[in-house]
């Protein structure tokens, strides 16, 4: 981590699950002695968690698991209160919630498509309002937003998944601009791919084909350094740039290539879900 820890001796609460990109971040928050609240479906996704850092030797901060869901206001109500009895506070949110299912859009089952939206949009956008009241009650609240290179560029047979990542990422860009003038600090993270269980049975076969795959823990290391280092923005994975600069610039050039590898993207979502 940099040589300044503006997450040292804080309150983070990291949305999406006890696996992937939030336990990464989580772990290596804790293991830089932040206390860190992780939002769990189960009781066995805490109890994995608490198992993992049982044998760890140096001091650490604390990790609290929390059941709960946004699925609803009611719901996310219930979780917030439970994040304040169990947590006392949070001084930074990092909002890193999202479910992915590819195919052809015209046969993805309505609730298929409902869930995606609530996971990756509704539910982030509830929580954030939630708990943005709490954050202004720290001596220096912060939030980070992740989203994926999905809410920059428009891919076929992930169309669903884009267009709420594209809500997400307009989200994030809005709050950014929304509390400029206040003393919360915002930064927005777009993700390339991510070699995690979202993505399985599209990694290997997707990165054939230019995309890159991250690991989940070097990513999360880079997010808090960038943090530390008072970035705005982090985008990762080359070709995902140069695709997410055109999204924004020009359409053609994504076009193009799509056109190129559209008939490969939906064999290879075939395999969604599956070992390779």
């Amino acid at each position: 981590m940099a040589d300044v820890n503006f997450f040292k001796n804080k309150t983070v609460l990291v949305t999406g699950g006890c696996t992937g990109l939030s336990k990464a971040i989580a772990i290596e928050l804790i293991m830089n002695k932040t206390d860190v609240v992780l939002i769990a479906s189960k009781k066995e996704e805490i109890a994995a968690i608490n198992n993992e850092l049982s044998g760890t030797q140096k001091k650490i901060g604390k990790f609290i698991g929390v059941i709960g869901d946004t699925s609803s206001s009611k719901t996310t109500d219930d979780l917030v209160r439970s994040i304040r009895r169990a947590a006392g506070k949070v001084d930074i949110l990092i909002n890193n919630a999202a479910e992915l299912v590819p195919g052809k859009f015209d046969e993805q089952g309505n609730m298929v498509i409902e869930s995606m939206i609530n996971k990756n949009v509704t539910g982030t956008m509830l929580l954030t309002k939630a708990i943005i009241p709490i954050l202004k009650d720290q001596k220096k609240p912060g939030m980070i937003n992740i989203f994926s290179y999905f809410g920059r560029v428009g891919v076929p047979y992930f169309t669903a998944f884009s267009a709420a990542q594209h809500a997400v990422a307009g989200f994030a860009e809005a709050l950014q601009r929304e509390y400029a003038t206040e003393n919360f600090r915002i930064m927005n993270v777009c993700t390339a791919g991510l070699d995690t269980d979202m993505y399985k049975g599209l990694v290997n076969k997707m990165a054939k084909l230019g995309y890159t795959f991250d690991k989940p823990e070097d990513i999360a290391k880079a997010i808090i350094d960038g943090y530390n280092a008072k970035k705005t923005e982090l985008v990762f994975g080359k070709q995902e740039k140069s695709m997410a600069y055109w999204g924004r610039a020009g359409a053609k050039g994504n076009d193009n290539k799509f056109k190129k590898i559209k008939t490969r993207l939906l064999n290879i979502i075939a395999g969604f879900g599956n070992d390779e």
